[in-house]
């Protein structure tokens, strides 16, 4: 196998952005990883999509020929027709669009200091270490749903849920009903209800080591809640054993 250290993702500071974080993923689930205090694991899965159709696509207009048509009429009214069923679509109603499933942030109590972090790209590992010993070593399984983060130290965890999937459609958000997050022992979940037969939601399982804790994830979807929360708990027992 070829030699890849030299590609691997290294940062001898904080990783402050989410569009610098470490990533991580298998093709069917993926996590970026960064923050200070808390440290972020941003989660996304492959099928997220609220694939509602815009009303406008199905009009019969809706097509290349007939945009072409209204470009080049040079009449005020194809103009204003051309912006309503081609441009003034992405300011109206936010679906079909790619959904994002949340995040887990780790709450240690502190801003952690003298961060470095890298992935190895070898091994498809995430490594991220403080100065005062924190460390956290985090990949995802190449064939299920599962990541799994091994973490040295005490956090609290807390599940975000991302504001605009709740927030109104002229605020720009998806108006889906308000999840709420249930912790149950070691299991910390949230089911998102959505406006058609699909739900989805983030999943966690801890597991309690010497000197620190396991922590298996995953994103689950489905159209029955307990089917789908029953059968992602199965899925990440079957990873912890």
């Amino acid at each position: 196998m070829k030699n890849l250290e030299k590609y691997n993702i290294i940062y001898h500071r904080p990783i402050l952005n989410w569009d610098e974080a470490l990533p991580i993923g298998n093709g069917k689930i993926g996590c970026l990883i960064y923050g200070d205090g808390p440290l972020h694991l941003t989660l996304d899965r492959v099928e997220l999509w609220d694939s509602r159709p815009h009303p406008a696509t199905q009009e019969e207009g809706f097509n290349y020929q007939n945009l072409l048509r209204l470009v080049r009429s040079g009449t005020d009214a194809d103009w204003d027709e051309y912006e309503r069923l081609f441009d003034k679509i992405a300011f109206g109603l936010p679906n079909p669009t790619k959904l994002t499933a949340g995040r887990i942030d780790l709450d240690f109590g502190k801003k952690l200091e003298k961060l470095s972090s890298e992935v190895d790209l070898q091994t498809a590992v995430a490594t991220v270490k403080s100065g005062d010993g924190l460390e956290i070593e985090a990949f995802t399984s190449a064939t299920r749903f599962v990541g799994v983060a091994k973490i040295q130290g005490e956090y609290e965890l807390k599940l975000h849920i991302p504001t605009y999937i709740s927030d109104a459609t002229e605020n720009g958000g998806l108006a889906y009903p308000q999840a709420q997050v249930t912790k149950d022992g070691e299991w910390t979940y949230y089911v998102q209800e959505t406006f058609t037969s699909f739900r989805y939601g983030i999943l966690s399982y801890r597991k309690e080591i010497e000197g620190g804790s396991e922590l298996y994830f995953t994103i689950m979807t489905g159209e029955s809640v307990h089917g789908m929360v029953q059968s992602a708990k199965e899925e990440l027992l079957s990873a912890v054993e």
